[in-house]
């Protein structure tokens, strides 16, 4: 171990339960609605509205900050004495709702739209929530306090180590509450304050003294001062007045209920692996999902106030479900290693990861990840040390020295790794030519065979495609087999047996909650030819499915097809389709396209053999089709040998942005089989990008009650982002209807800067004002609209007050911009719909559900897990294909019609039978599926260096200053996309282009 004998205190990072699990936020997936509590301070606001644009960042209006505003802050960087001990709470830690996100990013909430009655449409339906009620919470006073250990700089590992110390437990006492950062609670009122405690590491680890002959003296021992002050009495008599509807929510609901957070998690953290809210029991079974990597399920675990009826007073659950996890395997990490490098053996792996001029090949790169991953050795007899992996090093053990003496008093020499593992330990490396780990503690060095990994250290990168397939099998469940995982959490938690709990007043039903739901009335599916019921069985529940056998599309493309290509893409590879074999497809595509309404006047396309260079083989088919039948082309397929996103998204990209044409891939397998069901599905989403509509859902909105006007525009919005621990550009996409039943939709894309879920104003600018104007003019004839939807998909309920006063602010500016008088003429719903949440439906009654127990679609629960007074509800509208179940959660962030609820939840679900690529209603409203689509095919149209776009700051990101560097440092230079293509002749920028 190099370096072994001159090693000094020093403080490190130790990752938590699992690479630092217990604090890890979802700042990398801006959509995650779960994190961590934390009483890290939010940024300091800007004292103007000037600079860059952060979609992420808490807005500061003119004439307020954050102390004036009312905003819940904390203590992180400043003095205790400057900031006595306030209430925190995390923005996406706790499902509270619109009025919370109001009080927390410090607007004033006005007119926030109420629940007012039910929907009493369809049939009424017993559930069977994944939800406990809360029978009693502390009703006595708890106080908060302020804890600072050391500087207040340390990281998270050493201060809990601190903080569980023998010293501090010894003077606090039992039943503390730490959140792991900076807030403690306990039930009484410390007699100091500020209580100071010294905690002596040596004491506590049971170091030996060390002599240090430099000063002749023992070595000093490594203190940390642990100061516990200001305690604040919380009051639990607010958060009871609010939930029996007789006080409004403020800053003391918001104290309380992230104590009982806490508090649920107290206990749990102790005893398993913590995962913001989950908690994983180590030696569980586990599954190998591929390269190192393993996943085991665990429970989830969160508080909520819940509405328990209309006009009943609120209450508190408990929200229990399965969660799945992605962990690194606890074996050698030479093993890991070869596993990473996808290599045949360790000598393979050798050849991909050996040292050449001093550093690592860049077959390498995986290795990276092993960063911060905590590793244990064995080599010392009967001891295991533990250490964190810092980096990779570009030595070797042969080339990496080290002092060492043979006896205490015997001449230092300089000896390899290599050398002191053998002469010291009798071991003889196996690989000394691989590079070294280097750790966080300084001068340790250690060969990968020597090390192995900690076990339940959660793995934080993207899933490659064959992990995520066996994730996919690993996580899902059915219904009956899900609920059997819940009642295992429930032991796990085993609240009757929590002593914390116990201590402070907090007890929980057993037994789970049952709600009675609605199964909304199933709409009709309209073709052109035929109108098709999908409703079966005595008691007419609905299947969810439908057959496109014998039915028209309600819109075929309106122009006979007749100038088309076909690409047969790297024709040498194995499995790719022969001439034969692509004719065959091409008669059974062109036949069923026909069956389902579409016109040909050119049933044989333009075919071209190509190799592997993606810009020529566009350009050719482009050029070549045209000139072939002497017609801009409607339509080229592409048929790849073998799945490959890369491939994929550079023939789109050359499609949407370079020629303007609808593009089809297929896989050569597919084309091979030639089935019918498959070429249907062809044809929907052909037929789509061409611009025609598949069906219509007739339903309760067909019996007289037209709530979809000529002049309603429906918006849908959703952000993506790139894998955990990158910078690739955050892709923002919206969606437009674009006819008046409003089935088909046109779509605009733009970078977001880096990991901002917010889209910027100079985006709405950008994508919808266009998109807007159109509209206007080609769709709703002239007319200005007078209703607008907003459809916004993946904010957590942190940002909900963003949604409303940032974006919803953004698409009324636009409008006002078209029309002075837009914002008196316009009258705007704004709904936040999501499916990161943990809520399930089990039905009570077998006709309720499916043949696997699934809730039926069309099934509606607004109460027992909704909010206590704000208008939210869960929609099942989909039929599960595989595993349980999820429904899609709404909440309606602002409401000017003042809609009834069987008017807009009905009107979701109908719109859910008319997804254009799909036989069956889909679970998300077709304008946020699309803007997901429309997001993901953005990644696409990433600028190349050199490129139309390259260079070009994305709307909202910060100028490069001339030495390259932001002026935003902590958000990197995105540049915009690539433009969809501006050809007079093309169509494809206001056709279904994503789908």
């Amino acid at each position: 171990m190099a370096g072994a004998g001159k090693t000094r205190q020093k403080k490190e990072r130790q990752g938590g339960n699992g690479g630092n699990h217990g604090n890890n936020s979802t700042g990398t997936s801006p959509k995650n609605d779960e994190s961590a509590p934390s009483s890290s301070s939010p940024s300091n606001p800007p004292t103007s509205a000037q600079g860059p644009y952060d979609g992420n960042r808490d807005p500061v209006r003119r004439g307020s900050n954050a102390a004036a505003s009312g905003r819940p802050s904390d203590i992180t960087g400043v003095s205790p004495a400057q900031n006595p001990s306030r209430m925190v709470v995390a923005n996406k830690n706790l499902d509270l709702g619109l009025q919370a996100s109001y009080r927390m990013q410090g607007y004033a909430s006005k007119g926030l739209p109420k629940r007012v009655s039910l929907n009493q449409t369809g049939r009424a339906c017993q559930i069977k929530l994944n939800t406990f009620n809360v029978l009693s919470h502390p009703t006595n006073p708890v106080f908060q306090y302020d804890v600072q250990i050391g500087t207040g700089s340390e990281k998270r590992g050493l201060i809990r180590k601190c903080w569980q110390s023998r010293a501090v437990q010894q003077k606090l006492g039992p039943y503390w509450i730490f959140d792991g950062n900076r807030i403690a609670f306990w039930v009484k009122r410390l007699e100091e304050n500020p209580t100071l405690i010294d905690v002596d590491m040596n004491v506590e680890d049971g170091r030996p003294e060390r002599w240090d002959p430099q000063t002749q003296k023992n070595k000093p021992h490594e203190i940390h001062k642990v100061v516990i002050r200001n305690p604040k009495k919380l009051n639990f008599n607010v958060l009871e007045a609010w939930l029996a509807k007789t006080a409004d929510f403020d800053d003391t609901c918001l104290e309380s209920l992230n104590f009982l957070d806490h508090l649920m998690r107290e206990l749990p953290s102790q005893q398993y692996t913590q995962i913001k809210r989950m908690f994983f029991k180590r030696g569980d079974r586990r599954t190998l999902l591929e390269g190192g990597i393993e996943a085991f399920k665990g429970v989830y675990a969160t508080v909520r106030p819940t509405n328990r009826g209309l006009n009943a007073a609120a209450g508190l659950s408990v929200n229990v479900d399965v969660a799945n996890g992605t962990f690194w395997s606890a074996i050698n990490v030479l093993d890991t290693v070869r596993l990473l490098l996808n290599a045949r053996d360790v000598n393979d792996a050798y050849q991909k990861c050996r040292i050449i001029n001093g550093k690592p090949q860049r077959q390498a790169d995986p290795l990276k990840r092993l960063r911060k991953l905590r590793i244990n050795t064995r080599h010392r007899e009967n001891h295991r040390d533990i250490y964190t992996i810092a980096a990779i090093s570009n030595e070797t053990s042969r080339t990496q020295k080290m002092p060492y003496r043979n006896s205490p008093d015997g001449p230092e020499q300089m000896i390899t790794v290599e050398q002191y593992f053998f002469m010291k330990y009798g071991k003889r490396l196996q690989m000394p030519e691989m590079p070294l780990l280097q750790m966080t503690k300084k001068n340790i060095s250690i060969p990968f065979e020597m090390c192995f990994l900690e076990d339940n250290q959660r793995y934080l990168y993207k899933l490659s495609e064959r992990q995520t397939a066996n994730m996919i099998r690993f996580a899902v469940t059915l219904p009956n087999e899900r609920w059997g995982a819940i009642e295992h959490g429930l032991r796990m938690l085993n609240w009757d047996q929590d002593q914390y709990l116990r201590e402070y007043g907090m007890h929980i039903s057993n037994q789970p909650e049952t709600v009675t739901a609605r199964l909304l009335p199933t709409p009709n599916v309209q073709f052109k030819n035929d109108s098709v019921s999908t409703v079966m069985g005595p008691y007419k529940q609905p299947s969810g499915r439908w057959n496109l056998q014998g039915k028209q599309f309600l819109q075929p493309y309106k122009e006979p097809i007749g100038c088309w290509g076909v690409v047969i893409v790297d024709k040498t590879a194995r499995g790719q389709v022969t001439k034969p074999q692509m004719e065959n497809f091409v008669r059974i595509f062109v036949d069923i396209m026909t069956r389902h309404g579409c016109q040909f006047t050119a049933k044989t396309p333009y075919v071209l053999p190509a190799g592997l260079d993606v810009e020529k083989f566009c350009l050719d088919a482009f050029n070549q089709t045209g000139n072939h039948f002497n017609k801009f082309p409607q339509l080229l397929v592409f048929i790849v040998p073998y799945k490959d996103s890369n491939l994929y998204n550079r023939i789109k990209k050359c499609m949407d942005c370079r020629h303007g044409v609808p593009s089809q891939v297929l896989q050569s397998a597919h084309v091979i089989k030639a089935q019918a069901q498959y070429c249907s599905n062809v044809a929907m989403k052909v037929n789509a990008k061409l611009g025609g509509i598949t069906a219509k859902a007739i339903g309760m909105k067909g019996r007289g009650q037209e709530w979809i006007t000529d002049s309603t525009m429906i918006i849908g919005a959703d952000v993506s982002h790139g894998a955990p621990n990158t910078d690739t550009a955050s892709i923002a996409a919206i969606t437009v209807s674009w006819d008046r039943a409003a089935i088909r939709y046109c779509a605009a894309v733009q970078a977001n800067g880096s990991r901002v879920e917010m889209i910027s104003p100079e985006n709405w600018q950008k994508m919808f004002k266009p998109l807007a104007r159109k509209w206007i003019e080609n769709i709703s004839g002239g007319k200005f609209p007078d209703t607008v939807y907003y459809f916004r998909d993946g904010v957590s309920e942190g940002q909900y007050a963003h949604v409303v006063e940032q974006e919803a602010a953004s698409i009324r500016r636009v409008l006002m911009s078209l029309s002075p008088n837009a914002k008196d003429r316009v009258k705007m719903t704004v709904l936040v719909c999501s499916k990161r949440h943990h809520v399930r439906f089990f039905p009570v009654d077998a006709k309720d559900g499916d043949k696997n127990f699934n809730p039926l679609p069309g099934t509606l629960v607004e109460t027992k897990c909704t909010h206590p007074t704000e208008n939210d509800y869960y929609l099942n509208a989909h039929s599960a294909i595989k595993g349980t179940s999820r429904p899609v959660h709404y909440h309606t962030l602002m409401d000017e019609q003042n809609l009834k609820p069987e008017q807009i939840q009905n009107m979701i679900y109908e719109a859910s039978y008319q997804y254009v690529r799909s036989t069956t209603p889909v679970s998300l409203f077709p304008a946020i599926y699309y803007a997901h689509l429309a997001a993901a095919r953005g990644i696409c149209h990433v600028p190349m260096p050199g490129e139309a776009g390259a260079g070009q700051n994305a709307p909202g990101q910060p100028p490069q200053d001339p030495q390259g560097s932001a002026s935003s440092p902590q958000k990197p230079d995105i540049e915009s996309l690539v433009p969809m293509s501006t050809d007079t002749r093309s169509k494809v920028r206001t056709t279904m282009w994503f789908v």
